[in-house]
């Protein structure tokens, strides 16, 4: 489904990621881990075409996409939802969940896809007329990935899900997560909690300075020593 081939992306002139490849098959969950700076939401964020790349290509069903418009991404399905969550605070959760939506003009799929968030996060139900605002860390990442889902993701790029959330919430999300593949849809994990990236995801590529260093399945890698000693604390 994804397939990124020598990607090189650069601020200005330092290097962030520096000729990195791998694929993404249908209905998988890959995740990218490695420590702060490694290249993994810059990664995304090229996906997305947030950023330009420096060189390199992406492929999204065979099709290449490295120098397509976020907006038209969107409509070939790669969703992204960002670190940090960037929900509307002063929006309510009806108003949130909507924006999602804003291209889709089939109102009975807009509908069924409602639902679908409502049986996911059954607190975005009952709190779809409060502000957005007062909802807690764990709320807002589900209303995040809540928006995303109503836009109706083929590819769903997350990165972070977990940051800055209470041990229950990291949970909920990543089993969230989990549901989601098995209802079809790809995902593209970026998360610190290499312990819960692999325990979710098929296959897995650590990133350091920009580079790969290390690929495989996640399972197999949970066993590997330097994964333990470096990003599990060794006693795991």
């Amino acid at each position: 489904m994804l397939e990124v081939k020598n990607l090189k992306v650069s601020y200005g002139h330092i290097d962030a990621v520096r000729g990195i490849s791998f694929r993404v098959e249908p209905g998988e969950i890959v995740s990218l881990i490695g420590s702060n700076g490694a290249g993994k939401s810059t990664t995304l964020r090229a996906i997305s075409g947030l950023i330009k790349s420096r060189a390199g290509n992406i492929l999204f069903e065979e099709k290449q996409v490295e120098n397509i418009p976020p907006h038209e991404l969107v409509k070939l399905g790669i969703i992204h939802v960002p670190e940090g969550r960037q929900i509307f605070g002063r929006l309510t959760v009806a108003e949130n969940l909507a924006l999602g939506g804003y291209r889709v003009r089939d109102k009975r799929a807009l509908a069924k896809r409602l639902q679908d968030v409502f049986e996911l996060f059954p607190i975005l139900k009952e709190r779809y007329r409060q502000s957005a605002g007062v909802l807690s860390g764990g709320e807002q990442q589900m209303l995040a990935i809540g928006r995303a889902l109503i836009a109706g993701p083929k590819l769903l790029l997350l990165d972070e899900p977990s940051l800055g959330l209470a041990p229950i919430y990291v949970q909920r999300v990543m089993d969230v997560i989990s549901r989601l593949r098995d209802r079809g849809i790809t995902i593209l994990l970026v998360e610190q909690n290499a312990h819960e990236a692999l325990h979710i995801s098929d296959k897995t590529w650590l990133l350091e300075n920009g580079r790969i260093v290390l690929f495989g399945k996640s399972g197999e890698l949970l066993l590997d020593q330097q994964i333990r000693d470096s990003y599990l604390g060794g006693g795991i």
